[in-house]
């Protein structure tokens, strides 16, 4: 093919991009021909590539801030292709030649479309339609979990979740090692248990793909409980002893509260001696003795000039000591 051209360069058009060409150059004047140059060295030439399709896109294995795009090669025309790759019109790989990429550092729970340029050193072949839509994903972040004694033999639980992670999510609660059980995602849940018992919960978040969070403990004790009503023995004075020989005498009533010996006892009649050292006057008979209630005994007691204390003793246990009128 030969071109005849005013000048010392020339733009040479409609050459085959799947071979090469070396060009040689002669003049002409009136005279005619010169010889012609030697042949220059052997040049291919090339054009901007060929457009791509609608690319693919799918989270990756790892789905966690992860999306997987891939596209078909696009014609090289003559000269080798890179690909540029952008997520929601952002540029995030700026050149490669591969037709598969991993893109990662995506938000979680934010959909992206990506769209891939294919360009060379002829120019650039435009972006690719977008394609579908993909969501990425990772592990539910873990919720919180606190326990606290709550009155009187209970216990109160209280939870909120962590807030997601590119999937809705499910709290879920167990007590004591029981089965899991699908919860509000925030609330609290009372439990009852004896005293001084130590209940433990844990909490958990499920996402909608079916995975979990780490799981979190938390426990809480009930109240101890009271202390035993106070056991209380004291003797007051009862009828007077008519008939006996001690007409200003009264008999001993014993009265019980919470007397935690109930049943048959021997109780014997005390009173106190000037010199402060307790005596027994009477030798001391068996009674029926309630835990709460009264018993008059058959002993009595008046002023003898005495300290006017008195009191029972009951098997191995004494009432208080209370004075006698």
């Amino acid at each position: 093919r030969t071109i005849e051209v005013m000048g010392t360069q020339q733009t040479v058009t409609g050459l085959d991009v799947s071979g090469s060409y070396t060009f040689a150059v002669r003049a002409r004047n009136k005279a005619g021909f010169s010889e012609t140059s030697p042949a220059s060295e052997a040049v291919t030439p090339f054009g901007r590539p060929g457009p791509v399709g609608k690319p693919t896109a799918k989270l990756a294995s790892n789905t966690d801030r992860r999306a997987q795009v891939s596209w078909s090669a696009a014609e090289p025309n003559g000269n080798p292709v890179s690909y540029r790759v952008r997520a929601n019109g952002t540029v995030v790989v700026d050149s490669t030649s591969a037709t598969s990429v991993t893109v990662t550092g995506l938000t979680n729970g934010t959909d992206y479309t990506f769209t891939v340029e294919p360009f060379n050193a002829g120019g650039s072949a435009g972006q690719s339609p977008a394609s579908n839509a993909v969501r990425p994903y990772g592990t539910p972040p873990q919720p919180t979990l606190s326990g606290a004694r709550n009155g009187d033999r209970q216990v109160t639980f209280t939870w909120r979740d962590g807030g997601e992670n590119g999937r809705p999510v499910t709290i879920q609660l167990r007590i004591d090692g029981g089965a899991w059980q699908d919860v509000a995602r925030s609330g609290s849940r009372n439990v009852s248990a004896a005293y001084s018992t130590t209940v433990t919960a844990q909490a958990r978040a499920r996402d909608s793909e079916g995975n979990y969070s780490a799981v979190v403990s938390a426990s809480a004790t009930t109240n101890d409980p009271p202390p035993p009503p106070q056991e209380r023995v004291w003797v007051t004075p009862g009828p007077k002893a008519t008939g006996k020989d001690c007409p200003t005498c009264n008999y001993f009533v014993v009265n019980f509260e919470n007397w935690g010996s109930p049943g048959t006892q021997k109780i014997t009649c005390q009173s106190k001696t000037p010199s402060g050292s307790w005596r027994s006057f009477t030798a001391g008979y068996n009674y029926s003795t309630p835990a709460n209630g009264q018993v008059q005994l058959l002993c009595y007691y008046g002023n003898h000039g005495l300290n006017h204390q008195v009191r029972v003793q009951i098997g191995s246990k004494y009432s208080e000591a209370s004075h006698w009128p």
